[in-house]
């Protein structure tokens, strides 16, 4: 537990995450929230897809994390990140909103100023999104001369 203390992480955004997992013994086992005291307490967003075969470790990590905090973001579709405009504006909107929920709980001008760098990479992030509208999902692998 030494590394927690040097941890400085304001928020944290998750893709089709996984839950932690434990090397107790020498065996690699999945944490589960029932059997763990620990959660991640700062604000997160979780990104999922219904669709997802991996669907239950994304939901692992997300009922690991402080729930008044964690916000869940179910794009619909599968084991990908999201590119079609509607949903990255909406996925902006949610990760936004995470950052203002993280903006308000610090005090020093310092803080919010990192904060506001990462609501700057959002914003650049939501512009992409109008280059990837042909775009049908990352693993199509048919880019053409799109950027994403």
């Amino acid at each position: 537990n030494r590394w927690i203390d040097k941890v400085s992480s304001q928020c944290g955004i998750f893709f089709a995450g996984w839950p932690p997992l434990s090397l107790k013994g020498g065996q690699c086992n999945v944490i589960l929230a029932d059997e763990s005291e620990d959660a991640i307490d700062i604000p997160t967003c979780h990104v999922v897809g219904s669709d997802d075969p991996y669907i239950d470790g994304a939901m692992s990590l997300h009922s690991m994390c402080d729930q008044d905090s964690a916000v869940l973001f179910d794009h619909g579709s599968g084991h990908f990140i999201p590119r079609e405009p509607q949903t990255l504006s909406e996925l902006t909107e949610a990760i936004t909103a995470m950052t203002e929920q993280v903006e308000a709980s610090f005090s020093s001008q310092s803080d919010t100023e990192s904060i506001s760098e990462i609501r700057k990479s959002i914003d650049g992030f939501s512009m992409l999104s109008d280059d990837c509208s042909s775009a049908s999902s990352v693993d199509s692998g048919d880019y053409g001369d799109e950027k994403c």
